[in-house]
């Protein structure tokens, strides 16, 4: 994974929310959309992970790249 810092959120739709990000070496900025699954039906799980597959492999000069995916272990707090 990549060496990034979250900023502010700049975005929210309804599998997630969208932050700013910043490189830590590179002084890059990407935005980072955090999804949390554990929230998610199977069948919703199932449709955010098309979406994601789709975004892998579409080139297009008005649409954000895509740029690669990390999930964590869902930990609890008890």
């Amino acid at each position: 994974m990549k060496k990034l810092k979250l900023g502010e959120a700049i975005g929210k739709g309804a599998f997630g929310t969208v932050f700013r990000a910043l490189h830590l070496d590179t002084g890059q900025v990407y935005a980072v959309k955090q999804i949390k699954t554990n929230l998610m039906n199977p069948i919703e799980l199932r449709d955010i992970m098309s979406e994601i597959d789709l975004l892998k492999n579409l080139y297009h000069e008005n649409i954000v790249s895509y740029q690669g995916s990390h999930r964590r272990p869902i930990t609890s707090i008890s």
